[in-house]
Order: C-alpha cells, then sequence, then structure tokens
C-alpha cells in the first residue's frame, strides 16, 4: 500500500484518498523497509522503528547484519566484515532514498546510514525537504502544528 502524492490538489473530490497519518506512514515504511532487506539480503531485521520528526526520520533496524558478515566477524576477519557493511550500506543507499521518497511523497536531501556488526543495529537519518503531507502533523515532534499543540496543552494545564 503506497500513498499518493498529496500536495498536488488542495481541492480533493470525494473519490480521492485522505491523507495518512504519521503512524501509517511510519508503519508503511517500516514494512517496506523490512521487505527491502528480505529481497536484498536473503533475510530481514527482526525489527524496524520509523519515527518521523518535523523534515527528518529516523530509523532503527534490529538485526540487520547478515549470515556471512557475522561468519566473517567469528572466524576473525572482522575489519573485513565491517568494510563489506559500510560497503553495503552504500551500495543501499539509492534504494532506500527512493523507498522513502515514495511513501513520504517528499524529497530525501539526504540520507545517513551506519550498521554496527557487535550490536547488529542500523540506524538511518533522512533529511526531508519539508515535513510529509499527513492527516494529524499535530502529532509529528518539532513540527509548527506540534508545537503549537504543546503550547495549548500547557496553558490550558496552567490555568
Amino acid at each position: 500500500m503506497k500513498f499518493a502524492d498529496s500536495s498536488a490538489d488542495t481541492g480533493r473530490s470525494h473519490a480521492s484518498k485522505p491523507l495518512p497519518t504519521a503512524g501509517e506512514l511510519e508503519r508503511l515504511l517500516s514494512q517496506s523497509i523490512q521487505s527491502f532487506y528480505r529481497e536484498a539480503f536473503g533475510q530481514k531485521p527482526k525489527r524496524i522503528i520509523c519515527h518521523l520528526f518535523s523534515r527528518e526520520l529516523a530509523v532503527v533496524a534490529e538485526g540487520t547484519p547478515t549470515k556471512l558478515e557475522q561468519f566473517l566477524k567469528l572466524n576473525e576477519f572482522g575489519p573485513f566484515a565491517q568494510q563489506l557493511r559500510l560497503d553495503l550500506d552504500q551500495l543501499t543507499k539509492p534504494r532506500l532514498i527512493s523507498l522513502i521518497e515514495e511513501i513520504l511523497a517528499v524529497p530525501v536531501i539526504e540520507l545517513l546510514v551506519s550498521t554496527g556488526l557487535e550490536s547488529g543495529y542500523t540506524g538511518m537519518l533522512a533529511v526531508l525537504a519539508e515535513t510529509p503531507p499527513v492527516r494529524n502533523p499535530d502529532l509529528i515532534p518539532k513540527t509548527p502544528a506540534y508545537q503549537q499543540l504543546r503550547r495549548s496543552y500547557k496553558a490550558s494545564s496552567d490555568g
């Protein structure tokens, strides 16, 4: 399930789909990245968490090192395994950028990817050109709508 570019026409017809929520986009990204890893490396990460922050997307994937990397590390070829992972992270960046842009419907300015072979975690930080269009922008931390909601809540709880 992919979401169409929602920035085109603000005068929506009744037949068009509503904007997704931030949570729906985060779940779709998690599932899509997991599928990508399964297709690219023959195994899927144990868990992937995606979280939007205004113009940033943070992704944490658990269990990303391949069996080959683990084998190399266990047999004292750690530096070779680390170089292999660096190369794999670089090779996958263009496809991950395309996947993120397709789902969020906004351009990715930069994608930083790093994997720790010891921990088995991969971290990604995507810098986005703009906040993705969502039905609930007030729930994305660091957006103006979120800041306004926090100020409103604070004002109502103080009084």
